[in-house]
Protein backbone atom coordinates (compact mmCIF):
# COMPACT_ATOMS: atom_id res chain seq x y z
CA UNK A 1 0.00 0.00 0.00
CA UNK A 2 1.24 3.43 -1.02
CA UNK A 3 0.52 5.14 2.32
CA UNK A 4 2.43 2.42 4.15
CA UNK A 5 5.37 2.62 1.70
CA UNK A 6 5.67 6.34 2.45
CA UNK A 7 5.23 5.76 6.18
CA UNK A 8 2.28 8.19 6.28
CA UNK A 9 -0.72 5.94 6.93
CA UNK A 10 -2.06 8.14 9.74
CA UNK A 11 -2.16 11.22 7.51
CA UNK A 12 -3.22 9.64 4.22
CA UNK A 13 -5.88 7.10 5.20
CA UNK A 14 -9.36 7.69 6.58
CA UNK A 15 -11.07 5.50 9.18
CA UNK A 16 -12.05 3.02 6.45
CA UNK A 17 -8.55 2.63 5.01
CA UNK A 18 -9.22 4.83 1.97
CA UNK A 19 -7.85 8.16 0.87
CA UNK A 20 -9.29 11.19 -0.85
CA UNK A 21 -7.90 12.25 -4.21
CA UNK A 22 -8.82 15.02 -6.57
CA UNK A 23 -9.02 14.10 -10.24
CA UNK A 24 -7.48 16.94 -12.25
CA UNK A 25 -6.00 17.72 -15.62
CA UNK A 26 -2.17 17.62 -15.78
CA UNK A 27 -2.30 21.18 -17.11
CA UNK A 28 -3.77 22.37 -13.76
CA UNK A 29 -1.01 21.10 -11.46
CA UNK A 30 1.78 23.55 -10.64
CA UNK A 31 4.50 23.52 -8.04
CA UNK A 32 5.68 26.67 -6.31
CA UNK A 33 8.92 25.10 -4.99
CA UNK A 34 10.75 21.83 -4.49
CA UNK A 35 10.56 20.35 -8.00
CA UNK A 36 14.08 18.96 -7.56
CA UNK A 37 12.75 16.61 -4.84
CA UNK A 38 10.06 14.95 -6.99
CA UNK A 39 10.49 11.21 -7.52
CA UNK A 40 8.34 8.51 -9.07
CA UNK A 41 7.60 5.05 -7.76
CA UNK A 42 5.44 2.02 -8.45
CA UNK A 43 4.04 -0.60 -6.12
CA UNK A 44 3.91 -3.20 -8.93
CA UNK A 45 5.42 -3.36 -12.40
CA UNK A 46 2.06 -2.62 -14.05
CA UNK A 47 0.58 -0.29 -11.45
CA UNK A 48 0.05 3.46 -11.61
CA UNK A 49 2.95 5.88 -11.32
CA UNK A 50 3.01 7.33 -7.82
CA UNK A 51 4.66 10.73 -7.55
CA UNK A 52 5.98 11.95 -4.19
CA UNK A 53 8.81 13.96 -2.70
CA UNK A 54 12.06 12.26 -1.71
CA UNK A 55 12.73 14.76 1.08
CA UNK A 56 9.57 14.60 3.21
CA UNK A 57 7.65 11.74 1.52
CA UNK A 58 4.67 13.94 0.62
CA UNK A 59 2.36 12.15 -1.82
CA UNK A 60 1.69 14.31 -4.87
CA UNK A 61 -0.31 12.42 -7.48
CA UNK A 62 -0.99 9.14 -9.20
CA UNK A 63 -0.83 8.96 -12.98
CA UNK A 64 -1.48 6.33 -15.60
CA UNK A 65 1.76 5.08 -17.18
CA UNK A 66 0.61 5.70 -20.75
CA UNK A 67 1.46 8.64 -22.93
CA UNK A 68 -1.48 10.75 -23.93
CA UNK A 69 -3.78 10.10 -20.96
CA UNK A 70 -4.63 13.49 -19.38
CA UNK A 71 -5.35 12.32 -15.85
CA UNK A 72 -3.95 12.88 -12.37
CA UNK A 73 -5.28 11.83 -9.00
CA UNK A 74 -3.83 14.43 -6.62
CA UNK A 75 -3.59 13.75 -2.90
CA UNK A 76 -4.75 16.59 -0.61
CA UNK A 77 -1.52 16.55 1.45
CA UNK A 78 0.23 18.39 -1.38
CA UNK A 79 -2.41 21.13 -1.64
CA UNK A 80 -1.47 23.81 0.83
CA UNK A 81 -3.33 26.88 -0.33
CA UNK A 82 -6.97 25.81 0.12
CA UNK A 83 -9.02 22.83 1.27
CA UNK A 84 -9.40 20.15 -1.42
CA UNK A 85 -13.16 20.79 -1.69
CA UNK A 86 -12.38 24.36 -2.80
CA UNK A 87 -10.63 22.83 -5.82
CA UNK A 88 -12.96 20.01 -6.75
CA UNK A 89 -16.25 20.45 -4.93
CA UNK A 90 -18.01 17.71 -2.99
CA UNK A 91 -17.05 14.03 -3.16
CA UNK A 92 -18.69 12.48 -6.21
CA UNK A 93 -17.48 8.91 -6.06
CA UNK A 94 -15.96 6.24 -3.85
CA UNK A 95 -13.90 3.34 -5.20
CA UNK A 96 -11.77 0.56 -3.73
CA UNK A 97 -13.21 0.98 -0.28
CA UNK A 98 -13.71 -1.44 2.60
CA UNK A 99 -16.64 0.51 3.98
CA UNK A 100 -19.44 -1.72 5.15
CA UNK A 101 -23.12 -0.92 5.05
CA UNK A 102 -22.63 1.75 2.38
CA UNK A 103 -24.40 1.29 -0.92
CA UNK A 104 -23.49 3.10 -4.10
CA UNK A 105 -26.20 2.59 -6.67
CA UNK A 106 -25.48 1.59 -10.27
CA UNK A 107 -26.98 4.81 -11.60
CA UNK A 108 -24.79 6.95 -9.36
CA UNK A 109 -21.68 4.91 -10.26
CA UNK A 110 -22.60 5.22 -13.93
CA UNK A 111 -22.86 9.00 -13.60
CA UNK A 112 -19.45 9.21 -11.93
CA UNK A 113 -17.85 7.10 -14.67
CA UNK A 114 -19.63 9.12 -17.38
CA UNK A 115 -18.31 12.35 -15.86
CA UNK A 116 -14.77 10.93 -15.73
CA UNK A 117 -14.91 9.88 -19.38
CA UNK A 118 -16.26 13.30 -20.38
CA UNK A 119 -13.48 15.07 -18.44
CA UNK A 120 -10.77 12.87 -19.97
CA UNK A 121 -12.09 13.57 -23.46
CA UNK A 122 -12.26 17.34 -22.85
CA UNK A 123 -8.77 17.44 -21.32
CA UNK A 124 -7.38 15.44 -24.24
CA UNK A 125 -8.98 17.81 -26.77
CA UNK A 126 -7.54 20.78 -24.84
CA UNK A 127 -4.03 19.28 -25.07
CA UNK A 128 -3.64 18.71 -21.33
CA UNK A 129 -1.73 15.47 -21.99
CA UNK A 130 1.11 17.60 -23.41
CA UNK A 131 1.49 19.64 -20.19
CA UNK A 132 2.82 16.97 -17.82
CA UNK A 133 4.20 18.71 -14.68
CA UNK A 134 6.52 15.93 -13.52
CA UNK A 135 10.14 15.25 -14.54
CA UNK A 136 11.02 12.51 -17.00
CA UNK A 137 12.39 9.95 -14.52
CA UNK A 138 12.28 6.18 -14.29
CA UNK A 139 10.05 4.91 -11.47
CA UNK A 140 11.65 3.09 -8.57
CA UNK A 141 10.10 0.12 -6.75
CA UNK A 142 8.11 1.41 -3.77
CA UNK A 143 8.58 -0.51 -0.58
CA UNK A 144 8.34 0.79 2.95
CA UNK A 145 10.63 3.82 3.15
CA UNK A 146 12.29 4.15 6.52
CA UNK A 147 13.39 7.42 8.06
Amino acid sequence: MYARALGREDEMLDEHGGSTVLMISPARLRFSAGQEHIVCGRMTSKGPLRWHTACCKTPLANTIPRDGVPFMAVHPLCIVEQPITDHGGPVRGVVNTTRTGEKIGRLYTGLVISRMVWLLLMWRLQGAHKKFPFPDVAPHRLERIEG
